[in-house]
């Protein structure tokens, strides 16, 4: 099994000598019916206090998704999608070592500027008749052994300049995973009350 950890809660205000702050969370319906599919997503805005992030663009980032809860209710994860070069690799407990990735050659790519960006998604598939509770969290990818955000300064010298997570003290991050409730779909309902006047009779 593959060594991860679990970013611990972190401080809701960056420390005062940040000069750049990543922010990463995590986007899913609060709650879902058992035997459904849905969708995670990424997302990633960076600030700066001592430059114009006009202009500037998401770069890269390493990280990992580790999943937690009942972890049992989960069927079947697809790889990540989006902004990315590796699209990880799923098991029972995660989606390890994904690369979001945007090129910033703008002679050869079509940039997106968006600052917050979607960086990625992945789709997870829930078992039918089992109900309870999963989460999605950061986790450390191999690369650096740690979640690592990166963005680059300008479009024509993007190879040259650039700020990341890497840059400790002066770059801070924060990030934030998901929860989803998974509920008894109709056809469990059903069954649950079957169930129950079946009891009563019996009585």
């Amino acid at each position: 099994m593959r060594s991860a950890f679990v970013l611990a809660a972190l401080a809701a205000c960056p420390p005062a000598a940040a000069n750049t702050v990543f922010h990463s969370w995590m986007v899913a319906p609060p709650v879902v019916q058992a035997g459904e599919t849905f969708t995670v997503e990424v997302w990633l805005s960076m600030e700066a206090t001592d430059f114009d992030p006009e202009g500037t663009f998401f770069g890269w980032a390493t990280l990992s998704v580790e999943f937690g809860g009942d972890t049992g209710l989960i069927e079947s994860a697809t790889r990540a999608y989006g902004h990315v070069f590796d699209v990880g690799d799923v098991s029972d407990t995660g989606i390890w070592d994904i690369l979001p990735w945007q090129p910033g050659h703008p002679v050869n790519w079509n940039i997106d500027y968006e600052n917050p960006i979607h960086m990625f998604s992945f789709d997870i598939q829930l078992q039918t008749n089992m109900f309870g509770a999963v989460a999605f969290e950061y986790a450390a990818s191999s690369v650096y052994d740690a979640v690592h955000f990166g963005w680059y300064l300008n479009e024509e010298t993007w190879h040259e300049g650039s700020v990341n997570t890497l840059e400790t003290p002066d770059n801070y991050y924060q990030a934030e995973g998901v929860s989803v409730r998974v509920i008894p779909g109709p056809a469990s309902c059903a069954l649950l009350a079957l169930a129950g006047v079946a009891v009563r009779r019996r009585r």
